[in-house]
């Protein structure tokens, strides 16, 4: 009864086995291609890494190459051209207008805005204030802070006279513009500034005297002149006669004013016969 059993089971064994034999094969060829597309896929994944690498490079080197621009806005020229020195940027200043409540110098708008990429060594165009040009309040400072109020508004000092007051010296007394007053840029203000107290003399004695008049010297060679005197011809036609001697017939000598007796007898007598002029002709 065994062995019959054997007998009737055997084919089956038999076939079973065959078919393990025939399998085996089979299931080996189905595992090589699955083997290469686990390589393939490996090697995608590692070109898509590569390129992701390179990827950021790229990005990193273009950002680089293209920083973001800076908010420059409510700084000053110069503290904009120091922000922008690390980034390779240069600024520009393209435009100015008036401003009520922005000081001047200070930046009103920029182009490119803030945030955006630009390439470096690229210029920033600024548009900068050029203060409120309203007139503030000068009274009672110094020059000095009188100075730096008018700058922060647009504004420059015009001209300057002084006078004596019990103020502190260069200290403002009065302002031609009046405070509030609306100037165009670099419009000047004058003022008037305290030379300090009056000196003791010059407030004791009051207005300082009129000078003394001018001599008038006459030089030595004009009063020569006009002392000099021309001869006179007299009338008798004897001869000339000085106007300052004496004309009087009884005189022995001529007399000159003022001359003393003495000085008379040392003088020759002219009046004699031996001096008298003879007519000629017939």
């Amino acid at each position: 009864m065994g062995a019959h059993l054997r007998h009737l089971v055997a084919p089956f064994t038999d076939g079973a086995r065959g078919r393990s034999r025939v399998s085996a094969p089979r299931a080996s060829g189905h595992a090589r291609p699955r083997a290469r597309t686990l390589g393939l896929g490996a090697l995608v994944a590692a070109s898509i890494v590569a390129l992701t690498v390179v990827a950021a490079k790229g990005r990193v080197a273009w950002l680089e190459l293209h920083p973001a621009v800076p908010l420059l806005l409510g700084r000053t020229v110069d503290e904009a051209a120091q922000m922008v020195i690390p980034l390779h940027f240069v600024v520009n200043v393209t435009g100015y207008r008036q401003d009520p409540t922005v000081p001047f110098g200070v930046i009103l708008a920029q182009d490119p805005l803030p945030g955006q990429p630009l390439l470096v060594r690229s210029s920033i165009q600024l548009t900068v204030s050029r203060g409120s040009g309203v007139v503030p309040i000068l009274r009672g400072v110094a020059v000095a802070s009188a100075i730096q109020r008018l700058e922060r508004v647009g504004l420059r000092l015009g001209r300057v006279s002084y006078t004596y007051d019990g103020a502190a010296k260069d200290t403002v007394l009065e302002q031609a513009a009046p405070p509030g007053t609306r100037l165009a840029t670099n419009n000047p203000v004058d003022v008037l500034l305290s030379k300090g107290p009056a000196p003791p003399l010059l407030a004791d004695s009051g207005p300082p005297p009129d000078p003394p008049a001018a001599r008038h010297i006459v030089p030595r060679k004009e009063a020569a002149k006009r002392l000099h005197v021309e001869p006179i011809e007299r009338s008798d036609g004897v001869g000339p006669i000085h106007p300052e001697r004496s004309t009087d017939p009884q005189c022995e000598r001529p007399q000159v004013c003022a001359q003393s007796a003495r000085d008379r007898r040392a003088q020759p007598n002219v009046h004699g016969p031996e001096h008298r002029w003879q007519r000629s002709g017939p």
